[in-house]
This record gives C-alpha cells, structure tokens and sequence, in this order.
C-alpha cells in the first residue's frame, strides 16, 4: 500500500499536480508571551483551524486537507511563547510539497514581533531621470528597495516571493500613468499607510512629484 502510495505520488508530481508549495505560508498570527500553556495552545490551535479553512476554501471540501503539526515542534513552541516576555509572531507553514487530498504536513515558525513602522512614516524617497527609462522599470526598481529596506527593519518576507508589501492596485496603475506623463526628473517618495509590526505585511502610500 505503501509503494502503492509513493508510486500515485510521484506521477502526481510528474503531472504537476502540487496544489501547495514547500514553505508556503498557510496562517500567520500574533500570539502573546507570558501566559498559560492552555491559552497559548488554544491560539495556536485557533490558527491551525484557520489554516484548515484557508485550505478547504483554496481545494474544497476533502477532508484529507488537514493541517497536521509534529507534536513534538508544537510543545517546544508553547513553552518558548509561555516563557517569552513579549508577543511571538506564529508561522504554520507547508513541511513540503503537498499533493491534492494529502494531509498537510506543517512547520511552526515563531519570531520576536516589534513595531517595525508607524503609521505614516518615511520609508524611501528617491529621484530618478526619465529619460531613456522605462517607467515599469523605476518603479520595480523603487519597489524592490523598499523590500529590502523592509526586510533590513525587522518585517517577515514571504518564503516563497520574497516580498514584503502591498501595494493598492489603484494607486499602482496612477502612479505608472503619472510616470508615463511625466518628463525630465521625478521624485517618489513612500511611506507606511499603517502601523507595521514583524508579522507586516506593509502597506504603502506612494507619490510622485515632478522635479
């Protein structure tokens, strides 16, 4: 049955039918330190409940879909969180590639979370020559700085994409459309739309000025 198993597994592989990828983030949630291992055990299950839903809204209803945690990880974490002193951001993430209709296998990250941003702070601002320049260009560039400053500060990235903000897509589209118009030297400037702690993630205010 085993084999049996593995073989089904393999050609599911071979076919590209992995619905969720290894360190793919499933929850994520803040729990608080300094508390009894019942209360932090009912917040870490809280979040592996809503993984399972993230999942049967993402697959559907199959019940093989299951969150499943390594009991052992689970209490090494319930007690670095009950003796912590300050709140830990929880990660349940994908053990591995899951195929369709299998358990999920999951690992728990845990990390120190802090204010990263206030709200309203200045993140980047930075002038850049249009000319000869590609708009889509200047703006992944000015993006892919605020990342790594982001990351620099303390905010968690995605495993997978590496990113750590959102960004409205309104405002993506005006700003590209301003840069189209624009001549000469601009300035873009972005800063926090909101309060951002470790877990993130951020979200921006962009603009732009003429020069």
């Amino acid at each position: 049955e085993r084999n049996s198993r593995l073989r089904e597994g393999l050609i599911a592989i071979r076919e590209g039918d992995i619905t969720l990828r290894a360190e793919e983030i499933l929850a994520s949630g803040i729990i608080k330190g300094g508390r009894t291992a019942e209360e932090i055990t009912g917040d870490i299950n809280a979040l592996a409940e809503q993984a399972t839903q993230i999942l049967i809204q993402r697959f559907g209803g199959d019940s093989d879909n299951t969150v499943w945690i390594y009991q052992p990880e689970l209490q090494s974490v319930i007690e670095e969180i009950k003796s912590s002193k300050r709140d830990m951001v929880l990660r349940i993430s994908a053990a591995g590639n899951m195929v369709r209709g299998e358990p999920v296998r999951s690992r728990l990250e845990l990390y120190p979370n802090e204010k990263i941003f206030d709200k309203n702070e200045l993140i980047l601002s930075k002038t850049y020559e249009l000319e000869g320049v590609e708009p889509e260009t200047i703006l992944q560039d000015f993006l892919t700085e605020i990342n790594q400053i982001a990351i620099g500060r303390g905010i968690l990235s995605d495993p997978l994409t590496g990113s750590v903000g959102r960004m409205d897509g309104t405002q993506l589209y005006e700003i590209l459309d301003s840069l189209i118009d624009a001549k000469g030297k601009v300035q873009l400037t972005a800063t926090a739309r909101e309060e951002t702690d470790s877990q993130g993630p951020l979200r921006l205010n962009i603009k732009m000025e003429q020069m």
